[in-house]
């Protein structure tokens, strides 16, 4: 005998969640009872947790990977530009959207944004070992080494860029304007460049691919005579120095 009085049999199918008792009693009057617990899975969930910009509006070489959680298992994706499985590429600018669905018939959706490349330069394919290229966006406020907000889409870009080219070595080169003491500026712009090294290295990118260097005051690229030249030379850059 179940305890819900609408189940009957030896064999139950199509439980909802909850919690189901049965006692048996034999011939004899003997009683033996077991109970069973019917969980309700995780409700279905997909999340973006990576994605690469396009180079340009004219291209669609964007990327994303998305993950699902909960449901039953067996995922299938359907990414909005036609590709499946969790990593789809082939996104231009914009917004999209990918739609995960389980076995029993359930499914969630996420969008998503790609963005324009900003480090263009790292992906032109024309490199050379010595070259440095400037990150005008990485900027730091004056006597600060915290990497802002802003900041952030461009290391993803650099991390990217080395992960997917594993021979690469650079150098983070700091800079800052002309107001402090020279040992000052030494010690900031190094400060600078480590955290950028850093934020790499803790992606994951091996640190003997990852130096870092501070120039102090001693390479302005604007003028020191004026308040944005001299937040616009508060400044870090990539150096090439092997391919």
């Amino acid at each position: 005998q179940w305890n819900n009085p609408a189940l009957n049999g030896e064999s139950l199918r199509n439980l909802g969640p909850g919690e189901y008792a049965l006692t048996v009693t034999d011939v004899l009057g003997t009683t033996q009872s077991a109970r069973i617990t019917v969980s309700e899975p995780e409700p279905l969930t997909v999340a973006i947790v990576d994605k690469e910009p396009a180079f340009s509006e004219s291209t669609t070489d964007g990327k994303a990977t998305a993950a699902a959680s909960g449901g039953d298992g067996a995922y299938q994706y359907s990414w909005d530009n036609g590709a499946t499985g969790a990593q789809a590429s082939g996104f231009g600018i914009g917004q999209h959207s990918v739609t995960v669905s389980d076995g029993k018939g359930c499914s969630a959706a996420a969008s998503f944004e790609i963005a324009e490349r900003i480090m263009k330069e790292l992906a032109s394919g024309a490199l050379r070992s010595g070259q440095t290229i400037q990150m005008q966006k990485l900027q730091f406020e004056a006597d600060s080494t915290n990497i802002q907000a802003s900041a952030i889409p461009i290391l993803e870009e650099i991390f990217v860029f080395l992960k997917d080219n594993p021979s690469i070595v650079v150098e983070i080169a700091g800079h800052t304007n002309n107001l402090p003491p020279p040992e000052y500026c030494d010690q900031l712009s190094t400060a600078r460049a480590r955290a950028v090294a850093e934020y790499l290295v803790q992606k994951g990118i091996d640190p003997s691919r990852v130096f870092y260097k501070g120039y102090g005051k001693r390479d302005p690229l604007f003028s020191n005579g004026t308040e944005d030249g001299r937040r616009r030379n508060q400044r870090v850059e990539i150096k090439i120095l092997r391919l």
